[in-house]
C-alpha cells in the first residue's frame, strides 16, 4: 500500500526560501537601481529638451521601470533582513524598520514611469476630496441638529 506524501512546501519552508531570496533581492535591485541612475544621468536629454520633454522620451520610462523594480526588490530584501534579525535588534530595531521601509517605499512616489500625474498629486487629491466629503457630512449634521 502507497502512502500519499504532501507535494507542497510547508508555509516554514517558503517564508525561508523568501528570506533567502531577499538577499539576491538587494543585489539586483542595486544593480537595476545602479543602471537607472546611470541611464538616466547618461542618456536621458534634460538638457535639450528641458524636464518636461525629457519625460516623452523613449529612454525615461525605461530608467523609470528600473528605478521602480529595484525599489521594490529594496523592499522585499528590508522584510527579509528585518524577519531574519528581528529577534536580535529588539525594538529599536523594529522602529528603525519602519523608518527604513517607508523611507524606501517613499521612493516609489517619485518614480513617473508611465503616469503623467505624479502620486503625489494624486493622493494629495484623494485626501482633498475625503476631507471635503467629511466637511460636508458635519455640515450636514450640524443643519439636520
Amino acid at each position: 500500500m502507497k502512502v500519499r506524501t504532501e507535494t507542497a512546501m510547508p508555509a516554514s519552508d517558503r517564508l525561508s526560501t523568501f528570506i533567502a531570496a531577499g538577499a539576491w533581492a538587494a543585489i539586483v535591485g542595486g544593480a537595476a537601481m545602479i543602471i537607472s541612475l546611470l541611464l538616466d544621468w547618461l542618456v536621458v536629454p534634460y538638457e535639450k529638451l528641458g524636464v518636461a520633454g525629457a519625460y516623452l522620451t523613449a529612454s525615461y520610462p525605461v530608467s523609470s521601470g528600473l528605478r521602480l523594480l529595484g525599489t521594490v526588490l529594496f523592499l522585499w530584501a528590508l522584510i527579509a533582513l528585518y524577519n531574519r534579525q528581528s529577534i536580535a535588534v529588539g525594538t529599536f530595531g523594529l522602529w528603525s524598520f519602519v523608518v527604513a521601509f517607508f523611507g524606501t517605499a517613499r521612493q516609489i512616489q517619485s518614480v513617473e514611469a508611465f503616469a503623467s500625474t505624479s502620486s503625489a498629486n494624486i493622493s494629495e487629491g484623494f485626501f482633498q476630496s475625503w476631507i471635503l466629503r467629511g466637511r460636508s457630512l458635519i455640515s450636514e449634521a450640524t443643519i439636520a441638529k
